[in-house]
């Protein structure tokens, strides 16, 4: 009986080590993003508000089914210029 809690303990334990690092992980993404966006738009009015970073981070990301299209291939083939 003793064993069983001993081993539900470290189990318990493992399970906020992980939290907590996927915590400071996604505090350092956080960061580093801010730092890039501050960095790149340094001549706009620095946005301060967590919502307004995280929809320009949204916003920023591409969405997973864009493919790139055969068009521009085509018209490279073709010898036409955008």
């Amino acid at each position: 009986m003793v064993m069983a809690t001993v081993g539900s303990c470290k189990i318990a334990h493992l399970e906020n080590k992980a939290i907590k690092q996927a915590a400071r992980t996604q505090r350092k993404a956080d960061k580093k993003f801010t730092k890039q966006y501050d960095k790149k738009y340094k001549h706009q009015t620095k946005i301060q508000s967590e919502p307004q970073r995280t929809m320009i981070k949204q916003s920023r990301k591409k969405p997973k089914n864009m493919k790139p299209t055969q068009t521009f291939f085509l018209f490279r083939w073709f010898g036409i210029s955008n």
